[in-house]
């Protein structure tokens, strides 16, 4: 949870990551399935992604200027918004 009471869920099964706000509404999603070798949209990606690439995310944090995520398959990642 940030400051703003909105929730960060981990989906496992489809491998993103969304956003609830205090009443339970979905304000955003991300994440696409991949792995280390898919950057998410940088030039010369061994394997191109249009979105963050997750496998089984487990648990994220927030904090004032990232989201953090924890991926049973992918080292941690970090995303700044």
């Amino acid at each position: 949870m940030d400051g703003y009471g909105r929730i960060y869920y981990p989906i496992n099964i489809a491998p993103r990551v969304s956003v609830m706000d205090n009443a339970g509404n979905e304000v955003l999603h991300f994440g696409t399935y991949g792995n280390r070798d898919s950057m998410g949209g940088i030039p010369r990606d061994k394997v191109p992604t249009k979105d963050i690439p997750l496998a089984f995310p487990n648990s994220v944090d927030a904090s004032d200027n990232y989201i953090y995520v924890a991926d049973m398959v992918n080292p941690a990642a970090e995303e700044e918004f």
